[in-house]
């Protein structure tokens, strides 16, 4: 079974959506803010008693408030670093007494080749790949994956400018037939990994 947390209840379509899924018995969905530790424990404890001890965790949630270094105030790194590292934290300790097979960070290509106007979101999936490797380092299962743009998402509402300069340093858009298959691809992996479409050519210079 599959169980859906979101902070935020969700719109017309998506009801839609989650209610084709529930007709084939494969989807329940709670709200909680992850970075609340006692609400997040407490939306766990209901899906444990629903559908039993979880297998397995994807933590996919993030926030952008792009600027120049020079404009940002903790003010805007907060907001932005709270659902990655908050989020992703929280989750490490609600979950390590759970016979977890997988536990995936959705990351960014931005914390390891930087991105211009996010040094709040590129510290918040760099925070995520550390902590891959501090659960590795426990022999707790964990993958980060720093994702490439994708065609959907955070990267269908980018800028025209922005979305050009990053195909100039050579980084693709992933269509999410593409991402999907790479997610499957790495199932059964630890550790860090970078998954994107990449011109190596324009990317070098």
């Amino acid at each position: 079974a599959l169980a859906l947390l979101s902070r935020r209840q969700p719109d017309d379509e998506e009801l839609a959506w989650l209610a084709g899924l529930r007709e084939k018995g494969v989807v329940g969905l709670w709200t909680a803010d992850l970075t609340d530790l006692q609400e997040l424990e407490g939306a766990l404890e209901q899906i444990r008693s629903h559908q039993g001890p979880l297998r397995g965790v994807v933590h996919c949630a993030g926030l952008l408030d792009d600027g120049v270094l020079t404009e940002q105030t903790w003010e805007r790194f907060l907001p932005v670093l709270a659902p990655k590292l908050e989020g992703a934290w929280n989750l490490h300790l609600t979950t390590r007494q759970d016979p977890l097979e997988a536990f995936f960070l959705f990351s960014s290509v931005a914390a390891t080749l930087g991105s211009a106007g996010q040094a709040n979101y590129s510290a918040a999936n760099a925070f995520l790949e550390a902590l891959a490797e501090a659960r590795q380092a426990e022999g707790l299962p964990a993958l980060a994956i720093g994702w490439g743009p994708w065609t959907v998402g955070m990267g269908a509402g980018l800028r025209p400018e922005h979305r050009e300069r990053l195909e100039r340093q050579g980084l693709g858009f992933l269509p999410p037939q593409e991402g999907l298959g790479l997610f499957q691809s790495l199932l059964g992996r630890g550790g860090r990994v970078l998954a994107l479409r990449v011109d190596f050519e324009a990317l070098r210079p």
